[in-house]
């Protein structure tokens, strides 16, 4: 890399540090004793989500999976710091290990935001698109609950839509159990309900089978698309 493009990535790199805590921070402004999972959670969350926002110029475009993984890696070595500097790190390894979650997450939007802009010329309306299909996933265990509900017999109904949530996994990473505070609670129906969180092991892996699938369909259809225009 030469020097404009470094110093345009460690710009992006500080902007995603600095507005992580701004938006975390913010998402609790109204807690006056906020709990340290749901800090943690919550942190983590928008160091991935702010990631894709503020990919370095270029990177957007791009398919090379090696420039992903780096930024992915930038993203989580930030994430990591932040948690050191705001006192929001999980005791022991498991910053480091919902760093790793921050790695995999970052991995999963990427991809989703390169393949959906290898099949629209508007980068805002991708963007657009992944923000709506990722806040889906996300509020799952929201609009999904009075499905669980009415499948309270089945608990592997109720598993699947609390798995569906990236929030699941951060909580899953740290033993959070997030839907059993008092906002989901009496938001939500599953606390009253008898579920499981995902197990982060097989859940890292399904993220990374399915990010590096997108990925290499980006690829491959750029490729074409190059073939068609010769």
């Amino acid at each position: 890399m030469n020097l404009r493009i470094m110093l345009g990535w460690l710009g992006s790199w500080l902007a995603l540090l600095a507005l992580s805590v701004f938006v975390t921070e913010g998402m609790h402004y109204a807690a006056q004793d906020a709990e340290a999972g749901a800090m943690q959670t919550s942190l983590a969350l928008s160091v991935s989500w702010l990631a894709i926002l503020l990919m370095p110029l270029g990177l957007k475009n791009s398919v090379r999976l090696q420039l992903v993984v780096m930024w992915a890696a930038l993203a989580a070595v930030g994430f990591l710091l932040l948690s050191l500097l705001t006192g929001h790190s999980p005791p022991g390894t498991g910053g480091v290990h919902l760093a790793g979650g921050v790695l995999v997450l970052i991995l999963l939007f990427s991809a989703l935001l390169m393949l959906i802009r290898g099949l629209t010329s508007s980068p805002f309306a991708a963007l657009t698109l992944v923000s709506l299909i990722v806040g889906a996933f996300l509020a799952a265990p929201l609009y999904l609950g009075v499905v669980a509900e009415q499948f309270s017999d089945r608990m592997l109904v109720a598993n699947f839509i609390v798995a569906a949530s990236p929030l699941s996994y951060f909580a899953g990473i740290i033993e959070y159990d997030y839907l059993r505070t008092t906002w989901f609670y009496q938001n939500t129906s599953f606390g009253g309900l008898r579920f499981e969180y995902p197990d982060v092991a097989v859940t890292s892996v399904v993220y990374l089978v399915i990010a590096m699938a997108m990925l290499m369909f980006s690829a491959r259809h750029k490729t074409f698309k190059n073939v068609g225009k010769v």
